[in-house]
């Protein structure tokens, strides 16, 4: 098959869709084969929109903004009818738009799973995949739950696999978020700064994962500090657009003057969390995390979370990301939203074994 590709300036989506058309049917890309024109209308269509047009061996692929070319893309690769030689793309009904503005995955790159254990180029590529499908965030933490120092091949290989599959984000124009944790030690923390781990008296509604740390407890909250900020300096000259501050799993203390963790111990961290983050990016968004708040009975979680945002006193806020492990949390659903909500899709197979 002879296919020649149209791009103008847009070098970097001829060549992706160049790689994927060879790699499928081995087509011989020169001047008067099918013409595929790669172009961008900001005009035409919202943030993140395509339309196909054409028939035959003319084709046209427009995005209303490099993200959006990207996705048409991945459209004109996914709906053609693929032959071993051939294929024959379909055009869309008009524009195509997003129903989301927030479309994240999160890859896990901790407890030897796929993402741990996949090599840097076969992350690449999957993400690559991914954004093709119509992601445009990429998630990913610093593990620091099993490890002792910041020396240790766990720590300094996670860093490394994240950086470059955050460079590689960055190329296609997906953006990226980071998550962290801020009351989790590294396992060497001092044991007298242990979390009360009151707050889950069953250990499996929310995880006792790691070394859970009391920042009430004298020095540990600038030991905790010290580790989110080591961990937010290894992207400084990638950027970061979203941080994200998690509650539990990997954190919680139920002591009296933590709880109720969600809305107490934990706003108290993130709001320090919130202005190391403006400070090492100012443009970055703060997500607040609620997954399990008031699990498994009601510890009033959410109703002081919401009093104390409805006050205006947690201005650092940017996005809610709410979850649990069963039933979507009926508190969010029954109450006025009081800052924009993200959903975090349950990821961690609950009440299936093997894990």
């Amino acid at each position: 098959m002879i296919v020649e590709i149209k791009r103008g300036c847009l070098a970097a989506h001829g060549e992706l869709l160049r790689r994927r058309i060879e790699e499928r049917v081995g087509a011989a890309f020169v001047p008067g084969g099918m013409a595929i024109t790669l172009s961008i209308d900001e005009a035409s269509g919202k943030p993140e929109s395509y339309r196909i047009d054409g028939d035959g061996d003319n084709w046209h692929i427009t995005g209303s903004d490099e993200r959006g070319l990207y996705y048409g893309i991945g459209k004109f690769l996914h709906s053609a009818r693929w032959t071993e030689d051939s294929f024959a793309p379909r055009p869309t009904s008009g524009w195509v738009s997003p129903e989301c503005s927030f479309r994240c995955i999160y890859f896990s790159v901790h407890f030897y799973n796929w993402y741990h254990r996949a090599t840097a180029e076969e992350l690449e590529r999957y993400l690559e995949d991914l954004m093709l499908y119509g992601y445009n965030a990429l998630e990913c933490i610093i593990p620091v739950l099993n490890i002792h120092s910041f020396e240790e091949p766990l720590y300094l290989d996670a860093v490394e696999k994240i950086r470059t599959v955050f460079v590689t984000a960055r190329k296609v124009g997906m953006k990226l978020l980071f998550g962290v944790n801020p009351n989790q030690g590294l396992l060497s923390a001092p044991h007298e700064w242990d979390a009360d781990l009151s707050y889950d008296t069953v250990g499996i509604y929310r995880g006792w994962l790691g070394r859970n740390l009391c920042p009430n407890k004298p020095g540990a909250a600038e030991y905790l500090r010290g580790i989110w900020l080591k961990c937010l300096e290894q992207f400084l000259d990638i950027g970061i657009d979203y941080v994200l501050a998690w509650p539990y799993d990997e954190g919680g203390c139920g002591c009296e003057k933590c709880a109720p963790w969600g809305a107490n111990g934990f706003e108290k961290l993130s709001r320090v969390l919130a202005a190391d983050v403006k400070r090492l990016y100012p443009n970055a968004r703060f997500i607040y995390a609620t997954w399990t708040f008031d699990v498994p009975e009601d510890q009033k979680e959410y109703s002081t979370l919401y009093r104390r945002l409805a006050a205006g006193e947690m201005e650092y806020v940017d996005y809610l990301m709410t979850d649990a492990h069963d039933a979507y949390p009926r508190y969010v659903l029954e109450h006025p939203v009081i800052k924009p909500i993200v959903n975090f899709p349950e990821i961690s197979m609950w009440k299936l074994w093997p894990w």
